[in-house]
């Protein structure tokens, strides 16, 4: 319904004001977002608000707090069980490592996200779906980066 709209809207305009780097506006729509996720007790978006404040606070240089608001965001995603709010957080904890000094941190969650998507691909036997969710550019990136490294 209308909530779902909205929370998806408000985690969707929080997205783009971090790639934007409008730090203020991806706050206060991450907040909004997860006000709404709370209240209307939706995992899946309080998972994205954390997500979006993890990533936010590591454009910030607040490296404790995106890494709180990131294991928040991994903890919550792992009980959704939803294969999207999984890789989507792991992807976020390897794009904050780096920042943090972790590189090893950073392939450790990438290569996370990496087998939560395998994992879903194996569900996938609609080759059309199969198709565009290869071709995805987020999750391309995040198989290329949780690849195993070479010795």
């Amino acid at each position: 319904g209308r909530g779902r709209y909205s929370m998806h809207l408000f985690a969707s305009l929080g997205e783009a004001a971090l790639a934007a780097s409008d730090l203020d506006k991806a706050r206060r729509f991450s907040d909004t977002c997860l006000d709404l996720a709370v209240r209307r007790r939706s995992p899946k978006y309080v998972v994205c608000g954390w997500r979006v404040r993890g990533e936010l606070a590591a454009m910030r240089n607040d490296h404790d707090g995106a890494q709180q608001a990131l294991r928040e965001a991994l903890g919550r995603a792992e009980e959704t069980g939803s294969p999207s709010a999984r890789w989507r957080a792991q992807a976020a904890a390897g794009r904050v490592h780096p920042g943090r000094g972790k590189p090893d941190a950073a392939h450790a969650a990438y290569g996370a996200g990496r087998e939560v998507l395998q994992e879903l691909m194996r569900g996938v036997h609609d080759p059309r779906l199969r198709v565009a969710l290869e071709n995805d550019v987020a999750m391309r990136r995040l198989i290329d980066l949780g690849a195993p490294r070479s010795p």
